[in-house]
């Protein structure tokens, strides 16, 4: 059951004084860092409104005196509160439990009106502290403080989305201050709390039903609908009864999947959560014949679904043949049969060998071939050096993809060795990205053996440009300049080819600066006039531009591209104008006049005033482009 943190504080303090401190606080700990968020199923609330061993009312007077003497020295500003659970928690209720009913009045105030300057995990925790507190010594003022907070615009909790969901009218608003003093009010007094969430109204009503509701886990379904009946809302107690089922030992859940079936709402998230629990420990106690009444079910067909998934998914790890074949013989659930290929999945995971034994029996022969490349492939990562030798036993339509698997897996603890492997096949694997993975592993644990071999090693003139531009494209996030450096200096041969995309004229170093330029722009700007003349320069100009734009510094980016050469400008300015028309452009149309020539001006108005982009301009705007066009090409417009 839920149980109040002030209450296990107080018992830390007791323990203390009689010199079992340890224990509690061992205890404490790891409740600071797992805190509880449900009562056991098996656990009933006491209903009648009497108090009970959920929250013992203590004497505040005593308890007060009690953890006045727990580490007096922990201030709230103390600055390792930010980042020790534990000790904050132990900060926050010893001062806490020392307030008087006013006091914590008057510190909720202050918290609310942002006059307290502590770190945000101190403000958010002391508030709780402070309401938990209060609905203990007062819940009736609680209530006060609780209905008028401020709600957070973007404080939306599942039960939000489930309500959006299924109902189709807009949700309350979510007040959580509201819900944890009738959560507590309730584990203390039931009765009491539900007379006082009566007398409100709108939102606060809905949201104290809610925290009632939350702490009633292990009541009956009668116990759940009287109490949403008595707050005008009997939906919502079936609700949160079938939401109950979400977590916890269930003593019967065959009992409880036939009582909830019937209850289930197909469009609420946490009924689903619900269901995949009690049908995962039905399956512990009955095995695959659950699977039967299940399908046999009139339930919604995609609830069904995911249930028979859940279970299997389940089963894939105890008795994964037995789950494959109940998975294959299910009827069709479309071309990729997404529960079969979860079990095999799970199969691969544990023996990718069985496994691959079994999916190639198969029929299908497109169903047969995905799976045994799903299954190939988790081999290839568990067992790279057996799968490379053994490539023949292997159907030849997955050989590439088992061969970059496992070079990939032999990467991470001998990256030379998969270097070589990946450029003895070359030839088979030319528009494979493996070089990158492979230097991707190589470069973070020896950058200078990778460089080495790159540059050094036995890969050929007309292979080279690939590896270089792989070598600096994964060492730029480490060591931005080394890259740009390697980069600028490689001379690109007229037949460089580039893992067999053809031939490439561009220099390196403008793929090094558009990566740059996310990281940090000023080096990239920096960097810019080390660049080759040309397309290279161009890009990488482009580049930077376009990071200009995003940022909010359009004037910049229009700046640069004035200082290229004019047969590069025009490619440059095409190239920025999208995000330019898109991000400013009441900008772009001003500086439109700032272009250097009259095609390229004419060229930009054209793009900026045909249909597709004119949704970012005002009908103003787009008059004054035009006014830059061509005749030709305003006489294209006009006839499109």
């Amino acid at each position: 059951m839920k149980s109040s943190i002030f209450t296990s504080l107080l018992f830390l303090s007791s323990g203390i004084l009689l010199g079992g401190g340890t224990m509690y606080l061992l205890h404490i700990s790891s409740s600071a860092n797992h805190p509880t968020e449900g009562i056991e199923r098996n656990v009933v609330n006491n209903s009648n409104g009497s108090s009970s061993a959920h929250a013992p009312q203590l004497n505040g007077d005593s308890t007060r005196h009690a953890l006045s003497n727990v580490q007096p020295s922990l201030s709230l500003e103390d600055p390792s509160l930010h980042t020790n659970a534990f000790r904050r928690k132990l900060a926050i209720y010893t001062y806490v439990a020392g307030l008087s009913v006013q006091d914590l009045k008057t510190k909720l105030e202050e918290l609310s009106s942002g006059s307290q300057k502590l770190s945000l995990h101190v403000q958010d925790e002391l508030q709780s502290a402070l309401v938990e507190r209060l609905t203990i010594v007062n819940p009736e003022t609680a209530v006060e403080f609780a209905v008028v907070q401020k709600v957070p615009d973007m404080d939306r909790t599942a039960e939000w989305y489930t309500w959006q969901d299924s109902s189709g009218e807009p949700a309350p608003l979510y007040m959580p201050v509201v819900r944890s003093v009738f959560s507590d009010w309730a584990l203390s007094d039931l009765k009491d709390a539900i007379s006082k969430a009566k007398s409100l109204s709108g939102d606060a009503k809905s949201n104290a039903l809610s925290g009632i509701l939350t702490v009633q886990e292990g009541q009956s379904l009668a116990t759940y609908r009287q109490i949403a009946r008595d707050l005008g809302d009997e939906e919502r107690g079936v609700a949160f009864y079938v939401q109950s089922f979400s977590s916890g030992q269930i003593d019967d859940p065959k009992a409880a999947w036939r009582e909830v079936i019937d209850l289930l709402d197909p469009n609420n998230y946490n009924h689903s959560i619900a269901l995949n629990n009690i049908v995962k420990q039905w399956y512990e106690q009955d095995g695959f014949n659950v699977l039967d009444e299940i399908r046999e079910s009139t339930l919604d067909s995609e609830i069904k679904h995911g249930a028979i998934h859940q279970i299997l998914w389940q089963a894939a790890e105890e008795n994964p043949a037995q789950a494959f074949q109940y998975a294959l013989n299910m009827p069709s659930e479309g071309r990729h049969s997404p529960t079969l290929y979860t079990v095999v999945r799970k199969w691969s995971e544990s023996d990718p060998q069985a496994a691959f034994q079994a999916v190639s029996a198969i029929e299908k022969s497109g169903q047969r071939e995905q799976l045994q490349q799903t299954v190939a492939g988790y081999w290839a990562r568990q067992e790279p050096w057996y799968v490379l030798e053994n490539l023949d036993n292997f159907p030849n339509n997955i050989h590439e993809s088992l061969r970059a698997n496992a070079i990939r897996e032999i990467a991470r603890t001998s990256p030379k060795e998969a270097a070589e492997l990946a450029l003895e096949h070359t030839e088979a694997m030319r528009y494979s990205s493996l070089p990158w993975y492979v230097l991707n592993e190589w470069i973070e644990q020896d950058v200078e053996a990778a460089i080495n071999w790159v540059y050094n090693g036995p890969v050929k003139d007309k292979d080279r440009y690939g590896w270089v531009q792989a070598l600096t494209r994964e060492l730029v996030d480490s060591d931005p300049r080394r890259a740009f450096d390697l980069a600028v200096k490689y001379d690109i041969p007229e037949d460089a080819d580039n893992m067999g995309m053809g031939r490439y004229q561009e220099g390196l170093e403008a793929d090094v600066i558009s990566r740059i330029t996310y990281d940090d722009l000023d080096l990239a700007v920096e960097l810019l006039p080390q660049v080759r003349e040309g397309i290279t320069k161009t890009r990488a100009y482009t580049s930077v531009g376009s990071r200009y734009i995003e940022n909010g510094h359009s004037t910049k980016a229009l700046e640069l591209g004035l200082k290229l050469p004019l047969e590069n400008q025009a490619s440059y300015f095409q190239s920025i104008a999208y995000s330019w028309a898109r991000i400013d452009p009441a900008g772009l149309v001003e500086s439109i006049k700032r272009l250097p020539t009259e095609e390229i001006r004419t060229r930009i108005a054209a793009t900026l005033s045909s249909q597709w982009a004119r949704e970012n301009f005002t009908d103003e705007q787009i008059d004054t482009l035009k006014q830059y066009l061509s005749e030709s090409a305003r006489q294209a417009l006009e006839d499109q």
